[in-house]
């Protein structure tokens, strides 16, 4: 089993939101940056987009683990 260094988790978990960011832009939903964001609750929130044409704005946390089944999945 591969061992992953604090780093290496942090890039990889980059990586995840960055595919599933342009995931959502492939599917037609515009992203907002994280700036103009209120988060209320300690919600930690990672991606926020909005679908073409609609109003409400939906708000993303990516996770993902590790194990000896799937090495990473998300």
């Amino acid at each position: 089993m591969v061992k992953f260094s604090p780093s290496m988790s942090a890039r990889i978990g980059f990586a995840f939101e960055d595919l599933c960011r342009d995931i959502l832009k492939a599917n037609g939903w515009e992203i907002e940056p994280l700036e103009n964001c209120v988060v209320d609750h300690g919600i930690d929130i990672d991606i926020i987009a909005t679908a073409i044409g609609e109003r409400d704005r939906v708000a993303f946390e990516v996770k993902y683990t590790r194990n000896k089944t799937y090495p990473i999945s998300a």
